[in-house]
């Protein structure tokens, strides 16, 4: 490094902790003293970058634009403006003692000069001035630097926070679920007695007069399809809570049947005090199902539209065929489920009902379902009913 030139002070070095590349583009009116300065070591690592031929330099990254009060106003006005542009956030410095008024709003409003730098016979002002300015320029753009790398860190920590939180979710759904799975799997045996016990019962009344009371045989029918169809059910939540499939028992049903069966069923549910029960059902089709699987699944929709449904309400039961398959719908005029619920509802464990809901309704009904190749499906508007879907493929 060379020293110093007479009577100029040499700068003080600032350990920098983002350092920028120490550019300097000097205008026409003023290339030649930078140059001299330049040439006398004042600006040491600096690259300059003079006007030749009056054309304006290429400017890569940021730079020190050093103008003169006649460059302002010049030939190459737009130029300058140009170059001050490009070298940002580098920020010019007007160097000259020939101000007026129109001067200076031309150059603190169109090129936004850091700074104004009367002329010194020994220009050092000049030199501290380029040099104050290349520290801003650098602790600009170390603080630009850290800003993009404390947002990267911000975004980094928000998802890996989004990661344990979806991590904590999942383990606390599977201590759910393998809680509900030992519960369900001790009730299991308890249903299957229940079931024996009735069907004793139903033997005993057999052997006995053969006057029997109709409607006995119609309470008993339902009884034992209640009881295989909860079996059935916890079945499907214990496969759920394991993570494979329950024992299914496939034949083939007519689709109608299936659906008119349950609405005589659910006509007993306290639930449906109150409100009509109303059944079109017109699909004369048949389909492969697990009966008692679907039996539980309908039973659940019905029992939710009464849920849903006000006294003096309707809940509709409605087949038909559509090409290949059999829908079965279960609708309801009560209040419309939100976007915000519907996106939700057959999540595991998502309940409206608060306390009173387990939230595993209709996520068995769905995985029941889904296994017999068929869909279910919810739509709900304002002003409409609220209906639930099954989809089945026909046989």
């Amino acid at each position: 490094m060379s020293s110093p030139g007479p009577g100029l002070a040499a700068p003080r070095v600032h350990a920098r902790r983002f350092p920028q590349p120490f550019q300097i583009c000097p205008a026409p009116s003023v290339l030649g003293v930078v140059k001299t300065l330049a040439e006398d070591g004042q600006f040491s690592g600096a690259r300059v970058l003079p006007f030749e031929a009056n054309q304006p330099p290429v400017i890569l990254g940021p730079a020190i634009l050093v103008l003169g009060p006649r460059d302002l106003r010049g030939p190459h006005r737009e130029s300058l403006l140009e170059l001050a542009e490009a070298g940002r956030p580098g920020r010019p410095l007007l160097y000259g003692s020939n101000y007026d008024r129109d001067t200076l709003l031309e150059a603190i409003n169109s090129f936004r000069v850091l700074q104004i730098i009367p002329e010194a016979p020994d220009h050092l002002l000049l030199v501290e001035g380029i040099h104050k300015a290349q520290e801003t320029l650098e602790l600009e753009c170390g603080l630009e630097q850290a800003a993009f790398e404390l947002g990267s860190d911000t975004e980094r920590l928000q998802e890996a926070l989004g990661s344990l939180r979806e991590t904590e979710a999942r383990t606390r759904q599977a201590e759910r679920l393998a809680t509900l799975g030992r519960i369900t799997t001790s009730l299991i045996p308890v249903i299957g007695a229940h079931l024996d016990a009735l069907e004793d019962f139903n033997h005993r009344l057999s052997d006995g007069p053969a006057s029997r009371d109709p409607r006995l045989d119609e309470l008993l029918r339902f009884a034992f399809a209640g009881i295989r169809s909860l079996h059935a059910m916890l079945d499907e939540i214990r496969g759920y809570a394991d993570s494979g499939p329950g024992a299914e028992r496939l034949e083939i049903v007519d689709a109608d049947e299936v659906a008119r069966f349950v609405v005589a069923f659910c006509r007993f549910d306290p639930l449906s005090g109150g409100r009509r029960i109303r059944s079109e059902l017109t699909s004369a089709s048949q389909i492969r199902v697990d009966a008692f699987r679907l039996h539980q699944s309908l039973i659940n929709l019905m029992r939710n539209a009464f849920q849903a449904t006000p006294p003096g309400g309707e809940v509709v039961v409605r087949t038909a065929r559509e090409g290949a398959h059999v829908i079965i719908d279960v609708e309801n005029n009560g209040e419309p489920i939100t976007p915000e619920v519907r996106r939700r509802l057959f999540e595991p464990f998502f309940s409206t009902k608060g306390e009173a809901g387990v939230g595993l309704g209709l996520s068995t009904c769905r995985s029941a379902i889904e296994r017999l190749n068929g869909s279910i499906s919810c739509s709900s508007e304002p002003g409409s009913t609220t209906r639930f879907r099954i989809q089945l493929p026909a046989v």
